[in-house]
């Protein structure tokens, strides 16, 4: 395979030829044997071999145009009059999803200070990097599924990559993937957050990865950010400070409501970023019976008759089953109304009571979800929109990571851990938001295209 370029390196229409041969020893070879070795070539040679002509054919065409392309993208010129000249050349190696390319790049010497440059690398940031973001992508989107040693062996079959576990995880560790965006940009009506425990690196250790995550008004759902190394006060304030840029004004809560499970941590450190909150009436009605008959020892059939009766109740205040349908909205608003305070007041007579019976962890319980329980139909008859009051898709959410975390790998250090959770959390619930970051971290601008043209024999 031939590349053929003019003598002085430069091209009027900055286009290029390849010129490629086929061998047949005889004819009489399959038809799949033919697609075998053409992708055999392809991807154990072909796209590497192409992929290197065409970076040592740029480098050439950089070189002798440097004073336009080169020293806009040099942030200090390396004098007050540059002027460069041909000073040999110079190896490089970069992993791509091709494999490994070894590149034989135009070195340049300013004669007027004489510091030697690297056109090449100056033109496409490459001085400090030996991996390209094309690699990175696919191997971070590959390893979402998989392990790391499997997320070798899957883009060495694929694309004949020869990248190793350890040259991943130092990609992976060394990614801007770990920084966090927590600007909120959208207008979300629920702000959910979460925990599960991983695997650590450490046996004796237990460690917390903690998700935050928004439902805008379509009710999808928003990434915000994972954290391990953070307790949830320190999120709250990070957050709050990502989306408080003018001191001067009054802090706007990012959410209306906050949706948890009822964690006292979680609900201290994030409630001021909200105006109100949701308790989770699953976890409401199951935790319940564990702060019943496991905390204060109650009796296991009085734990089952109370859940049973917490959860009609939840179920008799909810509108679809008020038979509405021949009532005026005034008059359904009344009947909604008058339902949850009926609801409180059986809330507020059974606290008493277990507090009565000594059945002081219970008591409790009901005491800090009695008035967060219902917010959700309160919102419903303000805006008329339909709020979140179980946390069930943070669940599901929250079951891939631990699929992920727990299963697939584990002897995690804490900082592999958190890029995981961050990778998971953008790639899964905004995959347009994905697709964009890789299409500005690697720069495309559609200023370059690549055509193949068939030559006939006549």
């Amino acid at each position: 395979m031939t590349i053929v370029l003019p003598k002085d390196g430069f091209m009027d229409k900055k286009d290029f030829s390849l010129l490629s041969s086929v061998a047949i020893k005889e004819f009489n070879f399959s038809f799949d044997e033919l697609l075998q070795t053409i992708e055999e070539k392809l991807s154990q040679g072909g796209a590497k071999a192409i992929t290197e002509h065409i970076c040592n054919w740029l480098s050439v065409v950089i070189s002798n145009n440097y004073s336009e392309t080169v020293l806009t993208k040099m942030e200090t010129t390396c004098c007050e009059t540059p002027y460069w000249l041909r000073h040999g050349k110079t190896q490089k190696t970069m992993q791509t999803s091709f494999g490994k390319l070894n590149l034989n790049l135009q070195r340049m010497k300013c004669h007027n200070c004489h510091t030697t440059h690297n056109p090449f690398n100056i033109f496409f940031d490459l001085k400090d990097r030996r991996h390209s973001y094309e690699l990175e992508m696919k191997a971070v989107t590959v390893l979402a599924d998989q392990s790391y040693r499997r997320t070798c062996k899957h883009l060495s079959l694929i694309s004949g990559s020869s990248l190793t576990k350890n040259q991943l995880h130092r990609i992976v560790l060394n990614s801007d993937l770990k920084k966090q965006d927590l600007k909120i940009r959208n207008d979300l009506q629920v702000l959910a957050a979460d925990g599960t425990g991983y695997k650590p690196h450490s046996e004796d250790s237990k460690q917390e990865l903690k998700i935050v995550m928004g439902i805008d008004s379509n009710q999808k759902l928003i990434p915000v950010g994972a954290w391990i190394r953070s307790s949830w006060a320190q999120i709250g304030r990070e957050i709050k400070k990502a989306n408080y840029p003018n001191k001067k004004l009054a802090f706007k809560p990012v959410a209306n409501i906050l949706l948890s499970d009822g964690d006292r941590n979680l609900i201290k450190g994030l409630k001021p970023l909200t105006l109100h909150q949701q308790r989770c009436q699953w976890h409401f009605v199951r935790d319940f019976k564990y702060a019943y008959k496991y905390q204060d020892k109650g009796d296991d059939a009085e734990a089952k008759r109370l859940t049973n009766e917490l959860w009609d109740m939840i179920q008799r205040v909810e509108p679809k089953n008020m038979n509405l349908e021949n009532t005026t909205p005034d008059e359904g608003t009344l009947k909604i109304l008058a339902e949850v305070k009926k609801a409180e007041k059986e809330l507020e007579e059974l606290e008493i009571k277990l507090k009565k019976e000594n059945l002081n962890s219970a008591a409790v319980y009901v005491h800090n979800a009695r008035l967060q329980l219902l917010n959700h139909l309160r919102e419903l008859l303000k805006s008329g929109e339909e709020v979140a009051k179980v946390t069930s898709r943070v669940e599901r959410f929250m079951r891939e990571l631990g699929r992920r975390l727990k299963r697939i790998a584990h002897n995690w250090s804490e900082a592999g851990a958190e890029i995981m959770a961050r990778i998971l959390l953008n790639k899964t619930l905004d995959p347009i938001g994905w697709d964009k970051y890789w299409q500005e971290k690697m720069k495309i601008s559609g200023n370059i295209e690549l055509n193949v043209k068939m030559v006939h024999s006549t």
